[in-house]
């Protein structure tokens, strides 16, 4: 429960209103305090009502520094958005013909800590594909930054049921999987700002068992195994929320390594780098060119299969699955988003997309890409916390494409 008022921060007094369940530490660690005792200025100030906003909690911050006094106070009224816990329905049909029957329920500030935590409960049907039937139950906690510290913490658990009919180097085989696997870790902020902004550096562990029931064909193909690896990751964010659009960059690397000694039954090296960009343009608001680029490799899978897929609504759209596969990969995604039907919180896009799998990471030299292009929808839910309604139409170009239609409550990047 927030319990509002006034407080010391340094040589700063806060005065914080508004806030009827955020806790009031969670908006005052995003304060910028200026080092060595310098004077706290508007333009800390202002980049303090940002960093507040970056939290994706409110839909309004205002801040007003008054100096009058003998202690500078810093007023900060915050206005919250409604709902920052809901239960989604899963009841959709894919661009490849999934259907999906379940439901995510999504707590995005919980005990006013701004602590996440999603519950997943879904079915999905599969259309031709090399999977047939699935069931899944997830629980995922996050906390972005523990209050009082600059350290952040994770923890998830999954289990996950699915009738596999694999097609391998001329041999088939069909199994039923189970998958069990949790995981957790640490991290810690270094930036100067909060718990959004600057440079994170996250590391973790995970317990993944695979359990196969052999059904017909080439026994080999799967066998049971337990995977332990630890992962790694150092993500730089500079981000400003503008509540219907952002403006600024995220960029890091990403590695996961699973090992022997650690008691895992296979071995194997994953690598990623990506760069992000939300690009204001013209001089209507909300008005966006975003883009991001990824390259990712490695070694092996842990049963022998390609590593990644490139396709789908969060990768090469106007691709089907399965057609874009490879140890490593080259992706670029651009959206140009602009409001329609003169609603700020609703933009259309024109989407851009092109890149490939490969074989090895030295393949991606060779500039051999394939290219989509689509129209897509993006409705942001203004009283709602981190939901937006995306709906992609995208055609993939050259023999290997198609038209796909994707719908997601969760933005494309």
């Amino acid at each position: 429960m927030a319990s509002s008022g006034s407080f010391a921060a340094g040589s700063l007094e806060l005065a914080i209103s508004g806030n009827t369940k955020t806790d009031d530490r969670i908006i005052a660690q995003e304060v910028t305090i200026p080092a060595n005792g310098a004077t706290f200025t508007d333009e800390d100030a202002e980049k303090s009502r940002q960093a507040i906003m970056a939290l994706g909690l409110f839909e309004k911050v205002e801040v007003a520094l008054n100096q009058s006094a003998e202690q500078p106070v810093l007023n900060i009224t915050v206005k919250e958005k409604k709902h920052d816990w809901y239960i989604l329905p899963r009841l959709n049909r894919n661009g490849d013909g999934d259907i999906t029957l379940g439901a995510d329920w999504r707590e995005n500030n919980y005990n006013g800590l701004n602590q996440r935590i999603k519950l997943t409960v879904a079915q999905k049907k599969f259309d031709d594909a090399s999977k047939d039937k699935e069931v899944r139950l997830g629980f995922k906690f996050v906390y972005p930054r523990i209050v009082g510290t600059r350290f952040s913490s994770f923890f998830d658990v999954n289990a996950l049921n699915v009738g596999i009919d694999e097609e391998r180097d001329g041999a088939t085989g069909e199994f039923e999987r189970n998958k069990a696997s949790i995981g957790g870790g640490f991290g810690r902020w270094f930036g100067k700002q909060g718990a959004s902004q600057g440079l994170h550096v996250k590391l973790g562990a995970r317990f993944t068992h695979y359990d196969h029931k052999y059904l017909s064909g080439d026994e080999s193909l799967f066998f049971d195994a337990t995977v332990v690896s630890l992962e790694a990751s150092a993500v730089n964010t500079k981000v400003q929320d503008n509540l219907y659009s952002r403006d600024g960059q995220v960029y890091g690397i990403r590695l996961e390594q699973a090992n022997e000694g650690l008691g895992s039954d296979v071995d194997y090296l994953h690598q990623s780098v990506f760069f992000r960009r939300y690009q204001p343009v013209g001089s209507v608001p909300h008005t966006n060119f975003n883009y991001q680029v990824q390259i990712a490799s490695g070694d092996k899978s842990v049963f022998g299969d390609p590593i990644y897929d490139l396709s789908g609504a969060q990768s090469l759209r106007g691709f089907a699955r399965e057609t874009l596969e490879g140890d490593a990969f080259f992706l670029v995604n651009t959206e140009y988003l602009r409001p329609i039907f003169g609603k700020e919180n609703v933009r259309g896009a024109l989407l851009f997309d092109f890149g490939n799998a490969y074989d090895k990471i030295g393949d991606i030299t060779d500039l051999d890409f394939e290219y989509g292009v689509g129209l897509g929808l993006r409705w942001k839910f203004k009283s709602w916390v981190g939901t937006e309604l995306r709906i992609d139409a995208a055609y993939g170009l050259g023999d290997l494409g198609g038209t796909r239609i994707y719908v997601s409550t969760d933005a494309a990047f």
